[in-house]
């Protein structure tokens, strides 16, 4: 409506920010924003100091190579801060690179990152007062899920339960999920969160069906015990 076309990034961070439950969406947004801001300051400070001495695209290129080279170590870390370093990257490379060479108009870049923290503002109102969803209840019902898949390797005799591999993957592949999810808990608004004794329930229960669901599929002596727990 504003034909405002420099903050295009608002729409793309809608897109990448959504994400299934409040706490992970939120999450998301903290690490899009810490990355637009130390990407785009070093874009900034790159315009003000080192581009103006810049003659030719090969020393655009070295520069470009050493901002991303940082946002890159940053994105090999641990996978929950991972993705602040590939934010880092692009506000980057959509500040320094404005065309087929060297410019120092600043108005772009901050346009930009203008358009990054509006998408970030909209997704973060949308799924904290229009349309929250606590992690507590996705985390509920990876564990329903879970506890149907373990049902069915229990019911297996024990020759055919090592044959149930998609079986006990998937079983796998929940109880991580729901583990994750659990400590993505603390970025939730408070009304979301649930209270302390239901957080550590949860836990107790995936911890059990963690240790469970080795115990029913791999060992080549089953006992009775194990399909009655």
């Amino acid at each position: 409506a504003l034909d405002w076309q420099d903050i295009h990034t608002a729409m793309i961070t809608c897109y990448v920010a959504a994400l299934g439950t409040t706490g992970e969406t939120i999450h998301k947004l903290i690490l899009r924003i810490i990355g637009c801001l130390i990407g785009a300051a070093m874009g900034v400070l790159a315009i003000i100091f080192i581009i103006p001495h810049l003659n030719d695209v090969g020393e655009l290129m070295a520069l470009v190579f050493a901002g991303i080279l940082l946002a890159a170590w940053v994105s090999s870390g641990n996978e929950r801060i991972a993705y602040a370093g590939v934010q880092i990257g692009l506000a980057f490379l959509l500040t320094v690179l404005q065309g087929f060479g060297p410019s120092i108009d600043m108005g772009v870049a901050l346009d930009r990152v203008l358009g990054i923290l509006l998408g970030n503002l909209v997704v973060y109102v949308t799924f904290t007062l229009l349309w929250p969803v606590a992690i507590v209840d996705s985390v509920r019902a990876r564990i329903s899920r879970a506890l149907v898949g373990l049902t069915n390797l229990a019911a297996l005799s024990p020759d055919a339960r090592a044959s149930a591999l998609r079986e006990a993957t998937a079983v796998e592949a929940e109880l991580a999920s729901a583990q994750e999810e659990l400590v993505l808990i603390p970025f939730e608004p408070a009304q979301l969160r649930p209270a302390h004794e239901e957080r550590a329930r949860l836990k107790a229960i995936l911890t059990e069906m963690s240790v469970l669901c080795p115990v029913l599929f791999l060992p080549t002596e089953k006992k009775h015990g194990d399909v009655r727990r």
